[in-house]
């Protein structure tokens, strides 16, 4: 799993912290409903519908590489200044990111 992350630039703690909260999430919503089964998004072919949901939810958090300075980004919403944290993967990422979320 740690080399499955460092390969595709993602978070291992993160995503061990996701994963704890799904079956958070998927405990309470079996308890709510009653249902025994939870379908997924459908894997690999559902992939555009779910990151057209989590740019539609997330577009205020959406920011564009600066053009002039190219270690800042600059929100498509409100144009201000932004930059990634030194923890993030996306920090670290050669060459930078043209869009971040």
């Amino acid at each position: 799993p740690k080399g499955y992350a460092r390969e595709h630039s993602l978070n291992h703690a993160a995503l061990e912290k996701a994963a704890t909260i799904r079956g958070q999430l998927k405990d309470l919503v079996q308890q709510a409903w009653g249902t025994t089964q939870i379908s997924s998004c459908g894997g690999p072919k559902n992939w555009v519908v779910v990151r057209r949901c989590l740019l539609k939810g997330l577009f205020t958090q959406t920011a564009r590489r600066d053009d002039v300075n190219h270690t800042t980004y600059q929100t498509l919403l409100t144009r201000q200044e932004a930059k990634l944290h030194p923890s993030s993967v996306l920090h670290r990422r050669q060459p930078p990111a043209p869009c971040v979320v």
